[in-house]
């Protein structure tokens, strides 16, 4: 066997008489070395955060996310029928009559001649669709001012 083939199968590229080490194929050195372990970890990252998010997703799938609150009333972690309930058990205590005061007086209104009539359905809609509706950034930011905080949303009258 002759001194080029020999080359070859060692890993040496043979040229002018002289053996010298071959390149790898990804253009070779510690720099695509470090390219490659640094887009191994942007991709182990990556999917530590999907499954992250789809775990997040699956645990909370059908309810209202931990954190939410309309009214003042703490919905999180209720299916929307539950928050259904709690809504309109606490619209059905509220008071019969609404007592405002002024410099000039005070004045004295009852919630049937106000029609106060709250709109517990379009609440409770809206307490679920906190961190599933729009765009992925207001999504997120809305997941997470819920899961370290609370999102507060007033209750809908109609």
């Amino acid at each position: 066997m002759g001194l080029k083939n020999r080359g070859r199968r060692s890993g040496m590229k043979v040229g002018r008489g002289e053996a010298v080490p071959r390149r790898d194929r990804n253009g070779g050195g510690d720099g695509a070395r470090r390219v490659r372990s640094v887009g191994g970890a942007v991709i182990v990252l990556c999917a530590l955060v999907a499954a992250l998010v789809a775990l997040d997703y699956w645990s909370n799938a059908g309810a209202v996310y931990r954190g939410v609150e309309v009214g003042g009333v703490p919905l999180g972690g209720k299916t929307p029928q539950e928050a259904r309930g709690a809504l309109e058990e606490r619209a059905s205590g509220a008071p019969g009559e609404i007592r405002l005061t002024g410099p000039g007086g005070g004045l004295v209104l009852d919630k049937e001649e106000m029609d106060f009539r709250p709109d517990v359905a379009a609440s409770v809609e809206e307490a679920y669709a906190v961190g599933r509706k729009g765009n992925i950034t207001k999504r997120l930011g809305e997941r997470l001012r819920a899961a370290f905080g609370t999102v507060g949303i007033p209750l809908k009258v109609g």
